[in-house]
């Protein structure tokens, strides 16, 4: 088995189970990569322990991509949690944990040693890691973008999807940093 050159840990909050897509509110993403050495046999199990009494739906993937030579192998892990099972969880409080897992504190909560995607130097990037994140995140199946606004750092989304908006942050180095459903 190889170990990950990188591992996604994706967490969504929902209004109640069942976690159908009218009921998935708020998204953050946690990448780890190879120079955190976090355990890929360990890390679902860890992640459970940070949101368990709440009840959870998860999935994850392990691929290994095939560009010519040599691809990346990633582990990437997507929880659903009813925030509402458990007084005081939130996705920030969650977000922190997952942050403090494997870190301790040596950097900061995005790795950077090897990209997944391609830098989001240009909206369309932006836009297109954006869309796969709300696939993934809030099983959204048509998706359109509304604005995507240049930051410093970062790209600003509104988007819609499947009857939804949805707006988030994007970072110029390609990872989703957070994203929500507006229901306004």
């Amino acid at each position: 088995m190889f170990r990950p050159d990188a591992q996604r840990v994706i967490v969504v909050d929902a209004a109640y189970p069942p976690f159908e897509t009218y009921g998935l509110k708020e998204a953050v993403q946690v990448s780890y990569d190879a120079s955190d050495e976090v355990p890929e046999n360990q890390l679902l199990a860890n992640v459970l322990d940070l949101l368990r009494p709440a009840s959870l739906c998860f999935e994850e993937k392990r691929s290994h991509v095939d560009w010519g030579a040599t691809g990346p192998f990633v582990q990437e892990i997507l929880v659903q949690f009813g925030a509402v099972t458990v007084a005081g969880l939130t996705i920030e409080g969650v977000l922190a944990g997952l942050r403090k897992l494997f870190r301790n504190g040596k950097r900061e909560a995005v790795g950077n040693a090897i990209e997944i995607v391609p830098p989001a130097s240009i909206a369309e990037v932006a836009w297109e890691v954006f869309a796969r994140f709300l696939e993934i995140a809030f099983k959204v199946s048509r998706t359109r973008a509304i604005e995507v606004t240049d930051r410093a750092n970062e790209w600003r989304i509104r988007a819609t999807g499947d009857g939804y908006r949805y707006e988030g942050t994007v970072s110029k180095d390609g990872r989703v940093m957070h994203a929500r459903r507006v229901d306004h």
